[in-house]
């Protein structure tokens, strides 16, 4: 229901005010209503006259039903979090004594909380929008033993740092001394790509993100060295890089240097 009445909004928001005229006056000659559909929407928008640039500019849903699920609520108030106006009125019919009564309720928002889940929204969305500016989507080239990775982002560029430290003959273990926080996950045993990644979901308890897609796990992104398989994480913030310079001076052959990509 939801879904269908976001498909319609999406095909109004696209209208223009003339389009909708003719889509009016269509409905009003096959319904035989004697009305002109200009002045009936231009009385509507209570405008004097058509304005194509301020016309569904913003577009309102409002779902009406007998009932509404607790699936159904729950999505709407999801999605008016991200600035979609969308209302939800329970229409419940009685007959008494040969009259027809139309008990209407509005279910979101609820008068009583309107107020308080606007702000809370409001909220929400400029936290998220604080989130969003925070992040750090700076992309780098790396020169690692005479071979150069461009445009890499950080869990890229670690990935080939470490991936090209190990192919010359640096042990994961030893590797590990240089990066602040541990990233490898040690697996006993020569593991093929399926039977990494079932062993690391042992370990998952349910969270938003399968524990697996935290590493990198296809085939050929992890080390099999003396009998055991190294896992390495692909989780790195902007922190992680600092680290690098370890790295340099614990390994000045390989000759590694980074800078940030060109735009």
């Amino acid at each position: 229901m939801e879904l269908q009445a976001i498909r319609y909004a999406a095909m109004i928001s696209n209208l223009t005010f003339k389009e909708l005229v003719d889509i009016y006056a269509n409905y009003l000659e096959k319904n035989n209503i004697d009305e002109n559909a200009e002045e009936s929407l231009l009385e509507f928008l209570e405008w004097s006259e058509p304005n194509e640039d301020e016309f569904a500019q913003e577009v309102r849903i409002v779902l009406s039903g007998a009932d509404f699920s607790k699936e159904l609520t729950s999505s709407v108030m999801w999605l008016n979090e991200f600035k979609l106006d969308i209302r939800c009125v329970r229409l419940h019919p009685y007959i008494d004594d040969g009259e027809t009564y139309l008990d209407v309720q509005t279910v979101i928002p609820l008068p009583e909380v309107s107020d308080y889940q606007i702000r809370v929204r409001e909220k929400r969305q400029k936290e998220r929008e604080a989130r969003s500016g925070s992040r750090d989507f700076t992309k780098y080239d790396l020169t690692i033993g005479g071979q150069e990775f461009k445009n890499l982002t950080k869990r890229g560029l670690f990935f080939h740092l470490i991936s090209q430290l190990v192919a010359a003959g640096k042990h994961p273990k030893e590797l590990s001394h240089y990066i602040k926080k541990n990233k490898f996950k040690v697996l006993e045993g020569e593991l093929s790509s399926e039977e990494v990644v079932a062993t690391i979901m042992e370990e998952d308890t349910g969270g938003t993100v399968a524990k697996a897609r935290r590493y990198f796990t296809d085939e050929g992104e992890f080390f099999r060295v003396d009998g055991q398989t190294f896992v390495l994480s692909n989780q790195w913030a902007k922190k992680s890089i600092p680290s690098i310079d370890q790295f340099k001076e614990a390994y000045p052959e390989m000759d590694i240097s980074i800078k940030a990509a060109e735009a």
